[in-house]
Parts: structure tokens; sequence; C-alpha cells
């Protein structure tokens, strides 16, 4: 008789993973620690972490407002798709909504939308960030009252 070993879950119940935003906050405070190393001689090396932030805050923000607009259309376009997946729609829609948001721009540049000015490009952002915070109102972000895994977690 072959003896299988068992596994123990109760583990799981214990140690809790840190969430999105404990995991975002160490890898900015990795990162601005090592910003401030290697600058050229004679830089202060607050000057590293300094510029690291002020590139974060001007770029960065426009960036996040990019992915979280991507994330709310990609949410209809998950549903549609994919309604069986479960919890893993949430990091499926983060893919999908990136691919999402670079064919809009593609073909609202190839219909030649971009001659209006940044106000089309900024009138795609707004909408899927409103589609995005419609599925934070509804709650439909939140897996866990379904028991599946919650992005967050």
């Amino acid at each position: 008789m072959i003896h299988e070993p068992t596994i123990n879950h109760t583990y799981r119940h214990h140690i809790q993973p840190p969430n999105l935003a404990c995991r975002a906050a160490l890898l900015l405070a990795v990162t601005l620690g090592l910003s401030a190393v290697g600058l050229p001689d004679g830089t202060p090396a607050v000057l590293g972490p300094v510029t690291m932030l002020q590139a974060l805050l001007s770029s960065g923000l426009v960036a996040a407002a990019y992915l979280v607009a991507g994330f709310g259309y990609a949410a209809p376009v998950c549903r549609w798709l994919c309604p069986a997946v479960g919890g893993n729609r949430y990091w499926l829609q983060l893919g999908v909504g990136l691919g999402t948001m670079l064919w809009l721009s593609h073909g609202l540049g190839v219909l030649g939308a971009w001659r209006l000015g940044t106000v089309v490009a900024i009138l795609v952002v707004v909408v899927g960030i409103g589609l995005c915070v419609a599925d934070l109102v509804r709650g439909s972000l939140d897996a866990t009252r379904d028991g599946r895994d919650s992005l967050c977690r």
C-alpha cells in the first residue's frame, strides 16, 4: 500500500498575504531607495528620490489613468467573452483592458480622430474610468461576496 501525504490547508486561514496597497507601498519604498544609488559625483542623494517622485507624479498618473480606463472597458468585454472564468476574471481584465485601450487608440488614430486634439484622448480615458467607477459602485469588483478571491488580496 502506497501512503500519499496529506496536505494541511489550515495554514491558509492564519497567514494573510499583504494586500495590494501594502505591496505597492513596499515597491515604492524600494524604488525610492534604489533611486539614490548611482548618481553622478557631487549630486546629493536626496535628488534621486525627488526626481523619481516628480516623474511618477507627472507621467505615472497618466499611465495609471490609462490602465484604470482599460480596466473599465474590459469589464463588459470579459463578462461577454468569458463569463465562467470566476475570480480570475479581474486579472484577465487587466490584460484585456490594456489591449482594449491600445485597440481604441489605434482605431481612433486610423479614423483620424486624433486630429481633433487631445479632447478625444481625454474623453476615451474618462469614459473608461467612468465604466470602472460604475463597476465599483455596483460592487462587481468585490469578489469576496461570492467566495472567490478578491483582486486586492
